[in-house]
């Protein structure tokens, strides 16, 4: 599969533009990604999971390029910070980040760039979002696009497989995946891009629907996310309309489901059996 050609645009901005459910391995994990810098400004926050309101040496994990060379990718978790590398301007670059559980490890385009002792971070959030500073930093200028979060440490092997091949099926491991591809510019906080549906092996598929709202206000929550309970790595997201009405097409089989929206904690219902017609 080739490198893609257009990604979710991250450009200049204090705000969370994008952000997309969190779904990393709680001992072991790896987030692998296409990356796309229009220029390295120097720190720019790509992705964490810090809260939008905290600073960047807080718990939680933060992703953010630097213009050093030599340490321009930043991995960072709980107050402990990996700086290596120096990323790629103008062209389209495969980066993976994986922490084994006691170790940071960063790889661009299937090589390993740097690595070093790191504690698993504690998440303030349960999303990834673009913000790494407490909302007064920039997000970097570029693109991102084809993310994929796995609940292990992958090999070099993996890595390489997962930067080549679009998946049929879903890989052992693989939590969630989101191709990221809308190319719209400075999209809204909440708002989701574009996803892949990981549709596993099954030929039978149900449709799945609903209305969910948040507080007495009757506003739509930001998005759903469903995630099959028989199946590993199963994750749907849907974005409501404005009554909250939400429909989305999956697998059949068993899934819980989780609404997401400002202000109030995540609620999650279920098990749902979702059942072809």
């Amino acid at each position: 599969m080739a490198a893609p050609t257009s990604g979710y645009q991250l450009n200049s901005g204090s705000n969370p533009f994008w952000r997309v459910p969190l779904t990393l391995g709680a001992s072991s994990f790896t987030i692998d990604h296409w990356l796309y810098l229009d220029n390295n400004n120097n720190n720019r926050g790509l992705m964490g999971s810090n809260g939008e309101t905290s600073t960047w040496n807080s718990a939680g994990l933060v992703i953010y390029i630097r213009s050093a060379a030599g340490g321009g990718y930043g991995f960072h978790c709980n107050g402990s910070v990996l700086r290596v590398g120096t990323p790629p301007v103008g062209q389209w670059t495969h980066v993976a980040w994986v922490h084994t559980g006691t170790q940071a490890r960063v790889y661009e385009n299937g090589v390993l760039v740097g690595q070093g002792a790191m504690p698993l971070p504690n998440h303030v959030v349960n999303h990834l979002h673009a913000s790494w500073n407490g909302g007064t930093s920039e997000s970097i200028h570029g693109q991102v696009a084809r993310l994929r979060q796995w609940d292990r440490a992958l090999t070099v092997a993996e890595i390489e497989h997962s930067r080549d091949n679009a998946y049929l099926g879903t890989p052992p491991g693989l939590l969630s995946e989101f191709t990221l591809d809308s190319g719209q510019l400075n999209e809204s906080p909440s708002s989701l891009a574009q996803t892949t549906e990981l549709l596993g092996n099954s030929s039978s598929t149900a449709v799945l629907s609903g209305q969910a709202v948040a507080g007495p206000s009757g506003d739509p929550v930001e998005y759903v996310q469903l995630i099959g309970t028989r199946s590993r790595g199963r994750v749907f997201v849907v974005k409501p309309d404005a009554e909250g009405n939400w429909t989305v097409t999956v697998p059949t089989g068993e899934y819980m489901v989780t609404y997401f929206a400002a202000g109030f904690s995540p609620e999650t219902h279920g098990p749902y059996v979702a059942e072809a017609d």
